[in-house]
Order: structure tokens, then C-alpha cells, then sequence
């Protein structure tokens, strides 16, 4: 696949086909666990869901609103794979559980547009904001391309420091 917009055949009543801001009306929703069991509905952002089938799922539509809700729900995913991961507990998918795990995120852009600094200070239990007894990584911010090896020197020395 050469992007995330190509279309498989055939495309007969897919709205997608003809404007990529009705998807909407080809699904349902969003699972509310992604395909590594990360919950996407619960913990730290709100996210709207709707049933259909007897089943839940993470609401999809045209307006802001629902951008926001997926915005939201990938963050929750991401959220829920970081405490998976810091707390030691298995991934849900079968596979073994990891332990000690220190974890460090670089943000890169304006202060403006850095808006999930929060996020990547939780994934990475900066000062041990979501679990104080789990290994606590850092959170570094690059305003620009130019600070960007200056963040990445600064997580490699953090990895020396913890090999010693």
C-alpha cells in the first residue's frame, strides 16, 4: 500500500470512495479496545460511544466533535498501553508482559501545538505522575527541528546513566 488513502475494490456504495469526511457512514464506530487490547473508552479522556448490534463502540462522524472523539480515544489507547507497560501487566494479547520499563517521549513543535504534552509526560511517568512505585522515564520538549538532537542526547544520556 502506497498510503493511508488508497481504496481497495470495489468501491460500490462506499461513501469513503467519493469524500473521505463521510467514512462515518461506512462504520458503524471504533472497536473500543485497538487489536493489542489498549482500551480506548476508558481513563483518562472522555469518549462518546454508541451501540449497535448489541456491541459498543467509539462514535464516528463528520462534525469536530467526533474528530475530537477519535483524537481522544487514540489517546486513551495510548495512555492505557503506556500503564500496561510501566505497571508490568500483560499486553491482553497472549503475549508476556515487560518489567522495569523506563520510558522516555520527545515532543516536537511549538508550545502552541504541543498540546498532548500532557500525554507524553503520563506515558512516560514523568516525576512518577501516574504510578510513583513504577520506573519513572522523562518527558523532553524540542521547539523545533534545530532542538530536536539536543532532546535525544539528552534521553541517550539518561539510557547510559541506567546501564551503569
Amino acid at each position: 500500500m502506497s498510503s493511508d488513502s488508497t481504496l481497495v475494490s470495489p468501491t460500490t456504495n462506499c461513501n469513503y470512495a467519493t469524500n473521505w469526511t463521510t467514512a462515518d457512514k461506512d462504520i458503524v464506530g471504533l472497536s473500543t479496545t485497538d487489536v493489542w487490547g489498549n482500551n480506548l473508552t476508558s481513563g483518562w479522556q472522555s469518549v462518546t460511544t454508541t451501540t449497535s448490534g448489541g456491541k459498543t463502540y467509539v462514535k464516528v462522524g463528520e462534525s469536530s466533535t467526533y474528530a475530537t472523539n477519535v483524537t481522544n480515544a487514540s489517546m486513551n489507547a495510548a495512555d492505557d498501553a503506556a500503564n500496561r507497560i510501566l505497571t508490568g501487566s500483560s499486553p491482553g494479547n497472549g503475549k508476556s508482559a515487560l518489567s522495569s520499563v523506563y520510558i522516555y517521549t520527545i515532543g516536537l513543535g511549538t508550545s502552541e501545538n504541543l498540546s498532548n504534552s500532557t500525554l507524553l509526560e503520563r506515558i512516560a511517568n514523568q516525576g512518577g505522575v501516574r504510578c510513583s512505585s513504577c520506573a519513572q522515564g522523562e518527558f523532553y520538549y524540542a521547539p523545533g527541528a534545530a532542538d530536536i538532537s539536543d532532546a535525544f542526547a539528552k534521553v541517550a544520556d539518561q539510557i547510559l546513566h541506567l546501564s551503569k
